[in-house]
């Protein structure tokens, strides 16, 4: 991938959280963007992933920028808006091992479709 279609797909990602962090209210968090997903172990295949510690209200959204360039504008909003519905998440996610990822997931997708929905 060009050097040029990195800096666009990172542009329109960062356009989407600008969009999205104040009506999420998400705005005094220290949310951080990453490009190398790779970073984010245990999500292999992910084109977002979502790391947030949300007792200091910092995370870390990680995004496989070659995946972002087949999206559409709309689905790379939805992408974004999933990833920010992690952030108000993550204070219930149990550490233990019983923890099923997959509730966490079917419910960020509906947060984040309802939101889309509002904010059209």
């Amino acid at each position: 991938m060009s050097k040029a279609t990195q800096n666009a797909e990172i542009r329109r990602i960062k356009k989407f959280l600008a969009k999205w962090i104040k009506p999420l209210g998400l705005e005094h968090w220290r949310i951080h963007l990453e490009t190398d997903i790779e970073d984010a172990p245990g999500y292999e295949g992910a084109l977002g992933v979502c790391r947030a510690s949300w007792q200091y209200q910092h995370a870390t959204i990680f995004f496989q920028l070659a995946r972002c360039t087949v999206e559409s504008d709309t689905e790379m909003e939805e992408h974004v808006v999933h990833e920010l519905v992690h952030v108000l998440l993550k204070e219930i996610q149990c550490p233990c091992d019983a923890y099923d990822m997959d509730h966490e997931e079917r419910v960020c997708t509906h947060i984040t479709r309802a939101f889309l929905r509002v904010g059209k």
